[in-house]
């Protein structure tokens, strides 16, 4: 099994992340979905960001969705 690399983002640099990844506005407007159930996102129920085929995907802080994420992203 090959190694992975997670990284975090502490609170208190959130914002400043997500604008430098381009998705700060489209979530404050609420243009940002979760990958998995589509629900629109907010700062609040933003859970984790990621980087697939070129675009930054977002996933809300469901345990379902959080377990989609995680199976898809750590176990392929």
């Amino acid at each position: 099994m090959g190694k992975r690399t997670l990284r975090a983002v502490h609170d208190d640099d959130l914002v400043e992340f997500l604008d430098r990844v381009g998705i700060l506005e489209d979530l404050k407007a609420g243009r940002v979905s979760c990958r998995y159930c589509q629900e629109l996102l907010d700062l609040e129920s933003l859970e984790a960001v990621y980087p697939e085929q070129g675009q930054v995907r977002a996933v809300c802080s469901e345990p379902s969705c959080l377990l989609r994420f995680a199976t898809d992203r750590f176990n392929s």
